[in-house]
């Protein structure tokens, strides 16, 4: 962490007129204007002292978003906390972020803190890939907006930006269904099977309300093969051209999969994530997306 001073236009007029004044009581003698010197000398002493004051025991916390996509307006969560008595007044908090290879910067205002403070900083990555947190810099022009002071603190919070989800149509050849076998030959019927544990992102159409209503627990209703198949979908066989248009197609069939309580899985090439169910399986799937760099 470091600290740096800047003079703002006011600080400057200020310091200007306080040498002015100074180079006259020189010249002059006057008494008054030595008076006058050492009250504006005293009041800028001051507001040096209330400006460190002012932004001495912040505490920084910062939170990036679970689910993050390309050109999609995400939130960044921020908690603040204020050590000790003395208050804070005109904060200007300003992040850095680098996605990539490009900076981005967020800001906000925070005209008072004490205590706790949690809020949220809207913004929107380019390009998919690893992002990262670089630099958050604190400052305020308390309490005479004469100087601005800062307070910067190098960070690291790195978090994914998965691909642009683009609606596109599921071409037959590019998804593969575990049951089309049995479904073909007309054998099997939709069944309901039983219960099974409730994971975060379950519809709500699969959710049992009854054994809520009976025993005050989310579970998950499970069916047969058939209605719910396990979709492997294929980078390589999707019509789009150019590898972040497919990579963009491929996380709107993850997210469409994932909403309707489908298996899903992924393969590009030689390498393959084999279906599965639940936020966990999502953020795998769309993580590898991701991060992927290879050529089609």
């Amino acid at each position: 962490m470091k600290s740096s001073l800047r003079i703002t236009k006011a600080g400057a007029i200020y310091t200007i007129i306080t040498i002015f004044i100074g180079i006259s009581a020189v010249n002059t003698g006057n008494n008054l204007l030595y008076v006058a010197v050492s009250f504006l000398l005293s009041f800028m002493w001051l507001s040096g002292v209330f400006a460190r004051l002012n932004l001495r025991g912040i505490e920084l916390s910062l939170f990036p978003p679970r689910e993050c996509y390309a050109r999609k307006k995400a939130l960044l969560k921020v908690n603040l906390r204020k050590k000790g008595f003395f208050p804070s007044f005109l904060l200007t908090l300003r992040i850095g972020l680098l996605n990539a290879e490009k900076k981005l910067y967020i800001s906000a205002k925070i005209p008072f803190l004490k205590g706790k403070k949690e809020f949220f900083l809207e913004f929107l990555p380019e390009k998919r890939g690893e992002a990262s947190i670089f630099e958050v810099e604190i400052s305020s022009t308390f309490p005479a907006s004469f100087f601005r002071r800062f307070v910067i603190k190098g960070e690291d919070v790195r978090f994914l930006v998965f691909p642009e989800p683009r609606a596109c149509k599921k071409p037959e050849d590019s998804i593969k269904k575990k049951g089309e076998e049995l479904s073909e030959r007309g054998e099997g019927v939709s069944e309901f099977q039983g219960l099974s544990d409730f994971q975060a992102g379950t519809p709500k159409k699969l959710i049992s309300w009854k054994a809520f209503a009976k025993w005050e627990e989310l579970k998950r209703k499970v069916f047969s093969e058939e209605e719910s198949p396990s979709l492997i979908i294929d980078l390589e066989r999707l019509p789009q051209k150019g590898l972040e248009e497919k990579l963009s197609c491929a996380t709107y069939l993850v997210l469409k999969a994932c909403e309707e309580g489908k298996a899903f899985g992924i393969k590009i090439k030689d390498k393959f994530i084999p279906p599965g169910q639940g936020e966990a399986q999502k953020l795998r799937v769309l993580s590898f997306l991701a991060k992927y760099e290879g050529s089609l």
